[in-house]
């Protein structure tokens, strides 16, 4: 009889197809081609370094479990209720005893730890929920939705930084439960909501529209139930349409279509909030989760680029920063994790198949990110003709704005760790602010591109109360640095103050000491 748990070496692509393959007691090892997601996921677990793995049999998997519970208790066939799971390090072990090995890696720090693969006993549908670290951002790769999970092995704990990731199941739930089940995991510590089971995803879709057999739910989900189910795990889902009706993906982009597709997505993928995209192709429907992009240092301006929307502040030029982050990384059940949605259209799933995006906000955020981006710049031009204000600044001729949606803390944490003035610290740190903050950042256009890399500061930025109607100007707090200021120090900053209860507007220089 095996061991329950058993460590392998698995320094080549060969060796980690071979140890999967005999998990799954198939006799296919030199391609996982069977199961693309396997396939997907060795070439991502080779690349992040992986030398060893320890096999974990016998694992009481809870989203399993609840799909067994479900659906497959009721077969006279007796289906497994474990599952076996797979670990990854990426460091040799210190000895071949197993748990020698396993107390080496934990007392080495938490680098070598590299996630897991979990596998169900479903012929058919083997991936179950795994959680494997994202790749990191030197492969150009800014994968945002993501989560710092803990996982327990024989008493030691390790942390994994990643996006979970799970292969649709049919007997329970389709590509759209998937993909929700990875949004709501993602956020499941973040937001402190409900991180439902596939099966409950299922329930909570059909309650009110069912369009076919709930159970086995091979059908998929219509928008309508993927909201519902959505919204019933405690989030706001709006539901964004990307492209002209009856579009399949086939046409070309017209001009400045791709641009403001990008732009709808960018601020909700950069802010970590994960989006889950419909696609409608020629060969079927499918749902996919938007978690990351990837960064190009040109200039829009000097490549075949989409076109920057022509948009004004005060006589500057504005471009968004989505115009340097493609392409869009997503999770795809069907295929794999961390993978390239391309622009498209292609023979295959792009970006152009996307016909609708539903983001997953907390239920407190009533002003979406076209409107926040839309309010923050209104607001902008109106103070810049304040004859007081536009005295004062001297705006590049270029600006980039860079639209996030913060939780609170995340501000005064970011306050906090920057290089602001110690005035201007304390002014975040102890003004009111709504659990939720969406922010328009104003940055030079010049050597944008180079950001990732060198950490550029915005030059002003907007805070937006987002649980306000935005075009009554109920913003928080407009800050202008000293950078375009004139005959101010680059240490000195305006800031427009608005009380968050009376409306009553302050404006006020803060100088470091």
């Amino acid at each position: 009889m095996d061991e329950r748990l058993q460590l392998h070496p698995v320094e080549n692509i060969p060796r980690l197809r071979r140890l999967i393959a005999s998990v799954l007691g198939s006799s296919t090892t030199e391609s996982l081609g069977p199961y693309p997601q396997l396939e997907h996921a060795c070439l991502h677990l080779h690349r992040s370094g992986t030398v060893a793995a320890v096999v974990q049999r016998q694992v009481q998997d809870p989203d399993f479990l609840a799909e067994h519970g479900t659906y497959y208790s009721r077969w006279a066939y007796a289906v497994p209720r474990f599952c076996t799971r797979i670990h990854f390090f990426s460091a040799k072990p210190k000895s071949a005893d197993v748990l020698e090995a396993i107390d080496g890696w934990a007392e080495a720090g938490e680098d070598v730890y590299l996630g897991f693969i979990t596998l169900r006993p479903v012929a058919n549908s083997p991936v179950a929920a795994s959680f494997m670290r994202k790749p990191s951002s030197g492969w150009g790769q800014f994968i945002r939705t993501y989560d710092r999970y803990p996982v327990n092995l024989s008493g030691r704990q390790f942390h994994v930084d990643a996006t979970p990731f799970m292969q649709q199941d049919n007997a329970v739930g389709a590509c759209a439960q998937a993909s929700i089940w990875m949004a709501l995991r993602t956020l499941r510590w973040k937001e402190g909501r409900s991180a439902f089971n596939p099966a409950d995803i299922t329930s909570a879709a059909t309650r009110f529209m069912v369009s076919g057999r709930t159970l086995p739910n091979r059908d998929g989900l219509r928008i309508e139930q993927i909201t519902e189910a959505i919204r019933t795990a405690g989030y706001s889902p709006h539901v964004i349409y990307l492209r002209k009706p009856g579009a399949n993906g086939k046409e070309a982009w017209e001009p400045g279509e791709y641009a403001k597709v990008c732009r709808t997505l960018y601020p909700y993928i950069e802010s970590g909030i994960p989006v889950i995209l419909a696609l409608l192709h020629p060969s079927g429907g499918h749902a996919v989760v938007a978690i990351g992009h990837g960064w190009s240092r040109q200039d829009p301006a000097q490549g075949r680029r989409p076109q920057p929307v022509r948009e004004k502040l005060a006589g500057a030029a504005l471009l968004d920063a989505s115009q340097w982050a493609h392409p869009y990384y997503i999770h795809n059940d069907n295929t794999g994790p961390y993978l390239e949605l391309t622009r498209g259209p292609g023979s295959g799933y792009t970006l152009a198949n996307a016909f609708c995006a539903i983001p997953l906000l907390s239920s407190d955020i009533l002003v979406d990110a076209d409107e926040a981006r839309t309010a923050t710049i209104s607001l902008l031009n109106d103070v810049m003709n304040i004859e007081k204000v536009r005295k004062m600044i001297d705006l590049p001729s270029r600006l980039v704005t860079r639209t996030l949606l913060l939780a609170r803390t995340k501000v005064r944490e970011q306050a906090l760790a920057s290089n602001l003035n110690p005035a201007v610290k304390r002014y975040y740190r102890t003004k009111w602010l709504p659990s939720h903050i969406w922010s328009l950042e104003l940055h030079p256009a010049h050597d944008y591109g180079n950001s990732p890399t060198i950490g550029l500061s915005p030059i002003g930025e907007v805070l937006l109360d987002p649980s306000a109607d935005p075009s009554e100007g109920h913003f928080l707090t407009i800050r202008i640095n000293g950078a375009i200021l004139k005959n101010h120090p680059e240490t000195t900053d305006l800031i427009i103050d608005r009380n968050a209860f009376d409306g009553s507007i302050t404006l006020a220089l803060h100088k470091a000491a």
